[in-house]
């Protein structure tokens, strides 16, 4: 599987590409009898990971990160992500006017990610200052 990142925001392009990978290949998702070749990632928020397959939209959702793993100054570079893969219907939309992750939920679990920490990443899962989650 080859995994286009559109996205390229620094920190994130560390973990989210084999993150997208990873969860993907869990799912044994076929589209036309045939398995998945290439996935682009769109787009991203703080808790979604907006994806084009076969040209059909889907979302990761994150729901929780929870830190596994320190480096050497103490700060996370590691943590536990729980997540659900989402097909998101055929009005998917990005950054600029997105859904609602309301679609059909196609497959949940848990997954490690790991990062290098750089002044960018700031220890939170690579990307994001940690805030408050929004309700889906």
């Amino acid at each position: 599987m080859y995994v286009i990142d559109n996205v390229k925001l620094p920190g994130f392009s560390q973990w989210c590409p084999s993150f997208v990978e990873e969860v993907l290949s869990s799912t044994h998702l076929r589209f036309g009898g045939k398995k998945m070749d290439t996935v682009i990632i769109d787009d991203i928020d703080e808790n979604r990971i907006f994806l084009s397959i076969h040209g059909f939209p889907f979302i990761i959702r994150t729901w929780s990160y929870t830190p596994c793993e320190q480096d050497s100054d103490g700060k996370t570079c590691a943590e536990m992500v729980e997540y659900t893969l989402f097909f998101a219907g055929t009005e998917y939309k990005s950054e600029l006017g997105r859904i609602s992750a309301n679609g059909t939920p196609m497959y949940s679990d848990v997954r490690k990610i790991q990062w290098t920490n750089t002044p960018e990443t700031k220890g939170t899962h690579g990307c994001f200052k940690k805030k408050k989650r929004r309700a889906v």
